[in-house]
């Protein structure tokens, strides 16, 4: 008697991605402040987060995070090209989030005479440091550069860090600071090594034997 067949199992039902809560801001005047802005966006929701970027001269990109999803619609809504100081705005929703969600931040551009002191004095007005890691080559610094992770006591401290020194030009270099993500990479390179490394492996004993 034949055995049943078992079904085949059950897909597993795809992640449905949150509403985003967050908005993207360009078209800026050059002289707007956080404050002007943030006074600007209070008026459509409250706010929960706020990041401004200068990523060079004469270009200001905002990020805004309002408590619900509703509130970011409503934002686009009232403020996608409005005239703000004579520059029109481009708002919209953003689907990846560019705030921090940590208290962690990535900062690059350091010069090679980088210390964990140093890095904390340049810092120290962002916030409370709950550890900095000690500056290195490789990995995310470019040629003649060292990079390190901060870690802030409040997220909102790394958002301060982002705002404050992201582009911005210290002993030379200028710095790259972004939030630091909590996915890990798989060494795809190591395990195809090590693959690699016990084919070799059985072969000599094969030749051994």
């Amino acid at each position: 008697m034949a055995m049943p067949v078992p079904p085949p199992p059950a897909k597993k039902a795809a992640v449905e991605r949150k509403p985003s809560k967050e908005i993207f801001v360009r078209g800026i005047a050059d002289d707007a402040t956080k404050d002007t802005l943030l006074a600007l966006f209070k008026a459509a929701a409250p706010i929960k987060a706020f990041v401004m970027r200068i990523p060079k001269p004469g270009a200001r990109r905002a990020y805004v995070e309002f408590k619900t999803h509703e509130d970011a619609v409503k934002a686009v809504k009232q403020f996608n090209g409005k005239t703000v100081d004579g520059h029109k705005l481009e708002v919209q929703l953003v689907e990846k989030s560019k705030l921090p969600k940590s208290s962690k931040v990535c900062v690059a551009g350091l010069s090679k005479d980088a210390t964990v002191e140093s890095v904390q004095g340049m810092l120290k007005d962002c916030g409370t440091f709950k550890k900095v890691a000690k500056p290195r080559a490789g990995h995310y610094a470019k040629v003649d550069t060292f990079w390190t992770v901060v870690t802030f006591a409040k997220r909102q401290e790394a958002a301060k860090a982002i705002e404050q020194f992201d582009g911005k030009e210290v002993d030379g270099q200028q710095l790259r600071v972004w939030p630091k993500s909590h996915k890990k990479v798989k060494p795809a390179k190591k395990e195809a090594g090590a693959k690699e490394e016990k084919k070799e492996e059985k072969k000599e004993e094969k030749k051994d034997e």
